[in-house]
């Protein structure tokens, strides 16, 4: 086990790079993590990372930085794709739905 693998991917404020790795976070390894431990609610997962990104904006902002242009991508768009998706599973085609006729209102 490396030292990487000790370390926890946390969020390194007010720079918001990961304290074990240095990548932007949160890292590949942090969304492994928090996948893994919003895996009961999913969606609670969007709404903390929804909730990181406007802290993240905030702070950047704060330094006088200029907001990546990627910031949706990195903090949420991940975070949608498992809450929607949770098991991995591939989006259905709307195509494929069978659709049920809608009853026509009855005039008298």
């Amino acid at each position: 086990m490396t030292n990487n693998e000790l370390l926890d991917h946390l969020n390194d404020r007010p720079s918001w790079d990961c304290v074990a790795c240095g990548q932007p976070w949160p890292c590949a390894t942090a969304q492994d993590r928090l996948v893994e431990e919003f895996q009961a609610f999913p969606s609670v997962l969007t709404i903390y990372m929804t909730a990181q990104m406007y802290d993240a904006l905030s702070d950047l902002i704060s330094q006088g930085r200029i907001a990546p242009a990627d910031l949706f991508e990195r903090f949420l768009a991940w975070a949608r794709r498992a809450a929607v998706h949770p098991d991995g599973a591939e989006r259905f085609d709307l195509d494929t739905i069978s659709t049920v006729e809608p009853k026509r209102a009855v005039t008298r």
